[in-house]
């Protein structure tokens, strides 16, 4: 270990790295380590948390193992309107109107915001299929070949109603 404002090259400790070395911690290191990136002072600066690859300090560019790209940011897992990528390890945005969709594609929504309805991964606002729509939003009658249950127009009955 070395003494305070010095850094170990090697064995030695010294007040300097030396040419085409970067101090990284207490350390001379030829390159940045992941988590690390070379700042305008030449100097091994540290990423945010669970960043691997970044360019400043507040902006990551890729993302330790477990971890998605979001804004900058690497998170466990992506807010809603965006869901995970594995392979490229980041959080992209679902279509529109939708809470969440399939990381198979994101045009597919899986959940839709409350006054939306979820049709073949589509996310519709209002009622589907609907002759008669209420100010709530709530479907009071429905175009004949459909079925009104729960102030929507189904295709057919739910099961066990």
């Amino acid at each position: 270990m070395c003494p305070d404002d010095t850094f170990l090259d090697g064995l030695t400790c010294l007040d300097e790295c030396p040419p085409n070395k970067y101090p990284e911690a207490d350390i001379c290191v030829e390159e940045c380590s992941p988590g690390y990136f070379l700042d305008s002072d030449n100097v091994c600066s540290k990423c945010l948390p669970n960043c691997e690859e970044c360019v400043s300090t507040l902006t990551c560019k890729t993302c330790f193992e477990t971890y998605y790209l979001h804004q900058s940011e690497c998170l466990i897992s992506c807010p809603e309107e965006f869901v995970e990528n594995n392979e490229l390890r980041s959080c992209l945005p679902c279509g529109p109107n939708c809470k969440n969709c399939s990381p198979d594609n994101v045009l597919w929504c899986t959940e839709c915001y409350e006054t939306w309805k979820l049709h073949q991964q589509d996310c519709y606002e209002g009622c589907l299929w609907v002759e008669t729509l209420e100010s709530s939003g709530e479907c009071s009658s429905c175009l004949p070949e459909y079925v009104l249950y729960g102030g929507d127009c189904l295709t057919g009955c739910p099961a066990k109603t």
